[in-house]
């Protein structure tokens, strides 16, 4: 993305009340920024996420934007490739301890068994590791509430 290309995304996104650049807040508040955000904000801050793909501020407030009962299956799907990145390459973030990342495995069935081998594969290269067993407990939660209740006593 050119610096051009960036200020006006970083003007758009101002404008919206959001900062590209929103690394320090509370992931959970991101979430919450996400809900607020225009068509266009979305689409602004997918362009820097091409650019930062790590940049967890921008993924989340994007989880925020495309989640939730009233987006079509197109715009969920778009969540939940978000969510997969996450799971398969920020499996610690505090983002998927939210309720904003549940995958609703009646409705997506294909999603939920390829998060659950994502999980599964990170417990069993780190089983002890705390924050890979809160996220992956949090997933589990309906889905699984015994495998919840498991991974929660071995933390």
């Amino acid at each position: 993305m050119t610096i051009r290309n960036w200020l006006a995304t970083a003007a758009l996104l101002t404008s919206s009340g959001l900062s590209p650049d929103a690394g320090a807040q509370d992931p959970f508040q991101l979430l919450q920024a996400g809900t607020q955000l225009s068509p266009e904000a979305a689409a602004a801050l997918e362009r820097l996420l091409a650019d930062e793909p790590e940049h967890q501020a921008l993924r989340s407030q994007l989880i925020g934007y495309y989640g939730g009962f009233d987006r079509d299956m197109e715009t969920q799907g778009r969540q939940i490739e978000h969510v997969m990145w996450l799971i398969r390459n920020q499996p610690r973030s505090q983002v998927l301890a939210s309720p904003e990342v549940y995958i609703y495995w009646r409705l997506q069935a294909d999603a939920q068994r390829e998060a659950s081998s994502g999980w599964s594969q990170h417990l069993e290269r780190a089983p002890e590791d705390l924050g890979l067993l809160r996220n992956a407990s949090e997933f589990y939660q309906i889905s699984d509430p015994e495998l919840a209740i498991e991974l929660l006593e071995r933390a």
